[in-house]
């Protein structure tokens, strides 16, 4: 019963991050400036996604729920299909979000989701506590919330131990007033696009129902919009009404 239930939180879970049934293109290149908010060592960059990596936790909450919280590391950019490293990211400075979701085995969607984008000077540690909770270490150095995601939905595949986990999310992406000088042009679309990739390596060790993850291949992105946003709206009832009657 234990295996049964574990292999479904992963299903439902691992990356807690995902809508596996839709998959826009990049929206295109956008500029940042992290040096508006006073972070040490930053220029502007253009870049029409991020590049991350976890360190996550997720815990089985009850017979059909499940619970993750957990951070991606952004570890570089993409633009035009070129991947590099912004001049200070991870040696003056660090970027990364903060993410938390709750979901259903019943359905395998998300009940609710969180994100949120945080700047900080200096090089951020992440790992787990004593209780196998993702943490962030800042030393002193005060982190600065630049944007937010609320929850449109998401799914995840695989099964934890035996093969890799991938996930896609959507959600809208609000920059915070203290974020809102950061994003330099064009106008950002509202509608933010994750994907994410575990190999079987960085799934594990089992934890009090649950399991870490830690690394991974993500990518964060815009969707375009506004027909993306609508096709994704419309897709989610689909999806879950097909997957009653299947039941």
């Amino acid at each position: 019963m234990f295996l049964h239930s574990f292999r479904n939180a992963v299903t439902l879970s691992a990356l807690a991050l995902g809508c596996a049934f839709f998959q826009p293109a990049y929206a295109g290149s956008f500029t940042w400036d992290l040096s508006t908010i006073g972070i040490a060592g930053a220029s502007p960059f253009s870049a029409d996604a991020l590049k991350a990596t976890e360190v996550t936790h997720i815990s089985i909450t009850g017979p059909t729920t499940f619970l993750e919280h957990g951070f991606a590391q952004v570890t570089g950019i993409l633009d035009s299909n070129v991947i590099s490293t912004p001049a200070g990211l991870n040696s003056t400075y660090s970027l990364y979000f903060e993410f938390t979701v709750t979901g259903s085995l019943v359905t395998q969607q998300f009940d609710s989701f969180s994100m949120d984008l945080y700047a900080v000077d200096g090089v951020a540690a992440f790992g787990y506590d004593g209780s196998d909770n993702a943490i962030v270490t800042n030393g002193a150095n005060i982190p600065v919330m630049i944007a937010t995601n609320s929850m449109v939905g998401g799914s995840i595949a695989g099964t934890p131990f035996a093969t890799p986990l991938s996930a896609d999310s959507y959600s809208i992406f609000a920059p915070t007033l203290a974020g809102a000088s950061v994003f330099l042009s064009p106008a950002l679309p509202s509608l933010f696009h994750g994907a994410f990739y575990h190999p079987i390596s960085d799934i594990g060790p089992a934890i009090d129902g649950g399991f870490k993850l830690t690394g991974g291949d993500d990518t964060l992105s815009f969707a375009p919009e506004p027909s993306a946003f609508y096709l994704l709206l419309g897709g989610l009832p689909v999806l879950y009404l097909r997957k009653r009657r299947k039941a």
